[in-house]
């Protein structure tokens, strides 16, 4: 499923990506405003979003 949403607050996309990990969404990739999402156990994430070198893209080195 992809979804396409800007947000300028961090807290509110912090808090959309983890009610979407908690309907069994887990996000797969992320690329200027364009959500990747892929079906996984409801609460199997959790996210927390922190800006930085790359703007606009995922660090897949901090999966904890």
């Amino acid at each position: 499923m992809i979804r396409f949403r800007l947000y300028f607050d961090k807290d509110a996309e912090t808090k959309w990506l983890n009610e979407m990990a908690e309907q069994g969404w887990a996000m797969k990739s992320f690329f200027a405003g364009f959500y990747s999402f892929e079906r996984y156990e409801p609460g199997q994430y959790m996210y927390q979003v922190d800006f930085g070198n790359r703007f606009f893209s995922v660090n897949e080195g901090d999966i904890y």
